[in-house]
C-alpha cells in the first residue's frame, strides 16, 4: 500500500547534527554549516548532504538519531507554511544494528522520506502541516540502488515508491529530467511510478537488488490514459 503523492516545491528542515548510539555510549557529530536549514525535497537523483564526520572506535551501533532545531517550513507554489513538530515528540531516529571496526572508514546513510514525513492537518482556522520524520538508515556494504528515468519529458514530476511485501520501504521523486534513484535496497523490490500529471497512467515493475550493485532500469515510458 502507498499513500497518494503530494507535490511540495520546498521542504526546509533545520538540522543540528547526528547522534550515534551503541554499546559504548553515544557520540554526537554536529552539522557544521552556518545555515542549518536543509532543503530535503531537493535531495533526489543521487543528491546528498553530509551531516557529520569524525572518528569513533570499534562499536556495535544500535540507533542513529537526527538532531533537529525548531525552524521547519513547507512551500507549495507561492505559499509558505510552518512545519509543526508535535508536542512531546523526541528527535527522529532509525534503529540500526551494525558493527563498526576501528581503522575502517564507513559511510552511514540516513534516508529522510519526505512523502511520508509530512502530515496534512485540516483545521477550522486553515490548513496546517505537521513534520513527523520518517527515517531509514543503511550502508552501501549491505544494500544496492535502483536508477531509472521516467519519460516522456512532459510527464513532469513523479513519485517513485520502493515496495517490499506489503510495505513501502522508500520513496523519492524524479528530477526535472525524470531521473530517480532509490537507495538502500536489498532483495526483490516492486517499484511503483506515480506521476503527478494525471494525464498519464502509473507504472509498476519488480526488480531484484543485490548488495553493492546498481540496478539500471533505463527509461520508463508512461502511457497516456485512454
Amino acid at each position: 500500500m502507498v499513500d497518494a503523492p503530494a507535490d511540495y516545491d520546498e521542504v526546509l528542515v533545520e538540522v543540528l547534527g547526528v547522534e550515534l548510539e551503541g554499546d559504548a555510549g553515544t557520540v554526537f557529530f554536529p552539522y557544521e554549516q552556518l545555515n542549518k536549514s536543509i532543503n530535503i525535497s531537493r535531495l533526489v537523483g543521487g543528491e546528498r548532504v553530509m551531516i557529520g564526520r569524525g572518528e569513533i572506535g570499534s562499536v556495535g551501533l544500535q540507533k542513529i538519531t537526527l538532531k533537529l532545531g525548531n525552524q521547519h517550513s513547507l512551500t507549495i507554489g507561492e505559499d509558505v507554511f510552518p512545519l509543526n513538530t508535535r508536542i512531546g515528540d523526541e528527535d527522529p531516529f532509525a534503529d540500526f544494528s551494525y558493527e563498526l571496526q576501528a581503522g575502517i572508514s564507513y559511510d552511514l546513510y540516513l534516508d529522510f522520506d519526505v512523502q511520508r514525513s509530512i502530515k496534512f492537518v485540516p483545521t477550522a482556522s486553515g490548513n496546517t502541516y505537521d513534520l513527523v520524520p520518517n527515517l531509514r538508515a543503511f550502508t552501501k556494504q549491505g544494500t544496492g540502488d535502483i536508477i531509472g528515468t521516467v519519460l516522456p519529458p512532459d510527464v513532469g514530476k513523479s513519485v517513485v515508491y520502493a515496495i517490499q511485501g506489503f510495505d513501502t520501504v522508500a520513496t523519492t521523486t524524479t528530477t526535472e529530467s525524470g531521473r530517480f534513484v532509490l537507495n538502500g535496497l536489498f532483495g526483490q523490490t516492486s517499484v511503483s511510478v506515480v506521476p503527478l500529471n494525471t494525464v498519464y497512467l502509473d507504472s509498476l515493475f519488480t526488480k531484484t537488488v543485490s548488495p553493492r550493485k546498481t540496478t539500471q532500469v533505463g527509461n520508463i515510458t508512461l502511457r497516456r490514459r485512454p
